[in-house]
């Protein structure tokens, strides 16, 4: 696997993780560790898919070990240890998910890749968990706000210098359909900073990234990734609308010039394949595969949906473009069953929470993004595999979507949370180490709101 990695790079690597290591430890006294690990997850997570990047072998690496750590680092450190219905059963079907790999047919290989793709969704709950107050919540948006930003100036570089091009967008050799999905969940990062956020300057960093990523997503020509967009943004922005419908009816009329422009302006086969006649043709086929896959074992399913390479390197797992067929076919009945158990209750818990925080102005925001990244990240499932076949963002941000809805109605009623009413106005180095020691206890307070 790292056979053309030369020694140099080797070398690279290692004093980057040094320097990296040092890093965080100094920025942890001013924001959520594991905002932290996640936000540089998320640039590792595309960058490592970029085939025209060098040394793609020891990004993939990087990649891995950030999941490893924050998931180390969130149980063995902030001994995050305690969680509520929808995040245990989601944490037990991401356990018998793996478990499953040893009943496929290549088991070494299957649970390698598993064990891969479990990290992040580990990650996301242990990241909403995390969040001890509204201004930590802020906070780790804001550095999640960070790495959008960074990604979105990496994305822009190859699609500045090919605007206009007749294909559908895929800068650095990214898929465009992964890219359209990427940029879709940083837009919906970006939006809640751009609307929520008190400081004038992360409005308007969020706001120039955002309108990249959509750019870009209407280049992709990913038409779910639209859809995903539109219905996140529109259930964030929510709060702020005294009239849903006429804020569906803006952002419509919005798309609609957006798209006559770029049809007028610079043409291209991506742009005009979002206006083309939505079909299912060639997902039934794969679904089909999947299909076949579970009636194999109803019960407990294949185990991997695989390639089944023979030679070559590791094999890969085969994208079934839903998330339900893919936990149908390779866990059967018992691993699709956890699955909409957690989704369900995951549910009933967002409803309980808009019901308990109707008077708390302060956590609406934050409830509405995790209702918005909920609900968009299901109806992207319907088409999309991300969320269970990659370690990738849609992996993370569905189970963090899971745990705010269990977390935030805690924090409404923590003492803590009451005592830190007052807006996030800049993140300056003074202002932080304020509210270090407040907001970071030690280890065996971490839980006590819970």
């Amino acid at each position: 696997m790292f056979e053309q990695v030369d020694t140099l790079a080797w070398l690279i690597l290692i004093v980057a993780a040094v320097v990296a290591h040092v890093v965080l430890v100094i920025l942890a006294r001013y924001a959520n560790v594991m905002a932290l690990l996640t936000g540089a997850f998320v640039v590792l997570s595309l960058a490592s898919t970029a085939k025209d990047v060098p040394y793609l072998d020891l990004l993939r690496l990087a990649r891995t070990y950030c999941a490893i750590l924050a998931v180390g680092v969130g149980i063995l450190h902030l001994r995050l240890l305690k969680f509520q219905a929808a995040s245990m059963i989601y944490f037990a079907f991401i356990l018998f998910y793996v478990i499953a790999g040893t009943w496929s047919d290549d088991p070494t290989s299957a649970m390698l890749r598993k064990t891969i793709y479990a990290g992040p969704m580990f990650m996301g709950i242990l990241l909403a968990y995390s969040i001890r107050s509204r201004r930590d919540l802020d906070i780790s948006i804001r550095v999640l706000a960070i790495s959008a930003a960074i990604l979105a100036v990496f994305l822009l570089i190859p699609f500045l210098r090919d605007f206009g091009a007749a294909n559908r967008l895929g800068p650095w050799g990214i898929n465009p359909n992964r890219l359209g999905t990427v940029a879709g969940s940083m837009t919906l990062i970006c939006v809640y900073v751009a609307l929520y956020d008190s400081s004038r300057i992360w409005k308007v960093v969020s706001w120039a990234a955002a309108s990249a990523f959509c750019m870009m997503i209407l280049y992709t020509g990913s038409r779910s990734a639209v859809v995903y967009t539109l219905l996140g943004c529109f259930v964030i922005a929510m709060p702020l609308m005294r009239r849903p419908l006429a804020l569906a009816l803006l952002v419509l009329a919005v798309l609609g010039t957006g798209w006559f422009l770029q049809d007028v302006m610079v043409p291209t086969r991506a742009t005009e394949r979002l206006t083309e006649e939505a079909s299912l043709t060639g997902r039934d086929v794969i679904w089909a595969e999947g299909m076949a896959m579970y009636s194999e074992s109803p019960l407990i399913g294949a185990g991997w949906a695989t390639e089944r390479q023979i030679g070559g390197g590791l094999a890969d797992t085969i994208n079934l473009h839903n998330i339900y067929v893919q936990a149908l076919a390779e866990t059967g009945l018992v691993g699709l069953s956890l699955l909409l158990l957690a989704l369900i209750i995951a549910s009933v818990y967002a409803l309980v929470a808009l019901r308990g925080l109707r008077g708390v102005r302060e956590f609406q925001p934050g409830l509405y993004f995790a209702g918005g990244a909920f609900g968009a990240a299901l109806a992207h499932g319907l088409v999309a595999s991300s969320a269970l076949s990659g370690s990738n963002i849609p992996a993370v941000l569905l189970p963090f979507c899971i745990g705010l809805f269990e977390r935030l109605p805690m924090l409404a009623r923590s003492e803590e949370t009451r005592l830190e009413e007052e807006p996030l106005d800049s993140w300056d180095a003074a202002g932080l180490a304020e509210y270090g020691v407040d907001l970071y206890q030690p280890d065996s307070q971490v839980n006590a709101v819970s």
